[in-house]
């Protein structure tokens, strides 16, 4: 039987991810500085970027709701790649 994800497991990763990546996390939902990070957790998981100071986002991982595991997972899968990547340089 499969580990049930957590909230708290998946923001995890996406901190992971964001600190792999060299990037930051929003520190407030309200006002976001361009650039930052944020895992929207309304109706299932997408992680997007501020991208200008209108609130305009980028999605790196796609428009697709996801849920915990596939959100969970999806993060994982990119962290393991960026760190293999790194590796090979």
């Amino acid at each position: 039987m499969a580990q049930r994800i957590t909230r708290s497991m998946v923001d995890g990763q996406f901190r992971q991810f964001v600190a792999a990546i060299g990037g930051t996390v929003s520190d407030s939902s309200r006002y976001p500085t361009v650039g930052d990070f944020v895992l929207d957790t309304y109706d299932g998981y997408i992680v997007d970027q501020i991208k200008n100071v209108g609130g305009g986002t980028r999605a790196p991982f796609g428009l697709t709701r996801r849920s915990a595991r596939e959100m969970y997972e999806c993060l994982s899968f990119a962290v393991d790649t960026l760190y293999y990547m790194e590796g090979r340089k």
